[in-house]
């Protein structure tokens, strides 16, 4: 897997896109240790929280985070992480997350965080790439997306898109 923090002293870009009902423990083990990096060894990582309709979003506890901008406004970055949250199905249908979504061609990589890879999939970004998400979906989402090669593992990587389905792989991924 090719590393994705920066050498020490440079900037590495985050850009978060957030969905409704995102778990915060998903968001928590993606950031944590990019904060612990930053803080503990001086790295200059800085994110901003993005949601597709540029307005509050809830996780699934009911803990509100507000965005620093809308995504058309994002600048290019080196990482985009894109939670999905319980709403994936419908959220898949919506214009506002096609057009969010579009942000990632602007990102070296992408991890797609627990249902995120299904939001990323249904817009083709994941067509004849390897991806997983969360276990209970797996089944479902190989149904659904037949041209992405699905796989029951914690993470994956394929080129630039990497994706994950548990906090537990989410971690594991971010410590690669």
């Amino acid at each position: 897997m090719q590393q994705i923090l920066p050498n020490p002293k440079s900037q590495l870009q985050i850009n978060i896109l957030l969905f409704e009902a995102f778990s915060n423990m998903v968001l928590a083990c993606l950031v944590e240790p990019l904060r612990v990096v930053r803080d503990e060894y001086g790295e200059n990582i800085t994110w901003n929280i993005l949601t597709p309709d540029n307005v509050p979003v809830r996780s699934s506890s009911g803990i509100a985070l507000t965005p620093d901008g809308p995504p058309s406004q994002a600048n290019a970055c080196d990482l985009l992480i894109v939670i999905g949250g319980d709403r994936f199905r419908q959220d898949a249908q919506q214009y506002a997350t096609r057009k969010a979504l579009m942000i990632a061609h602007k990102a070296k990589a992408v991890i797609a965080a627990d249902t995120g890879a299904w939001l990323l999939a249904s817009v083709g970004y994941l067509d004849n790439k390897q991806a997983t998400l969360h276990w209970q979906l797996l089944d479902e989402f190989t149904n659904t997306f037949p041209k992405v090669n699905s796989i029951a593992t914690p993470f994956t990587s394929d080129g630039k898109w990497m994706t994950c389905g548990s906090a537990a792989g989410a971690m594991e991924l971010v410590l690669q």
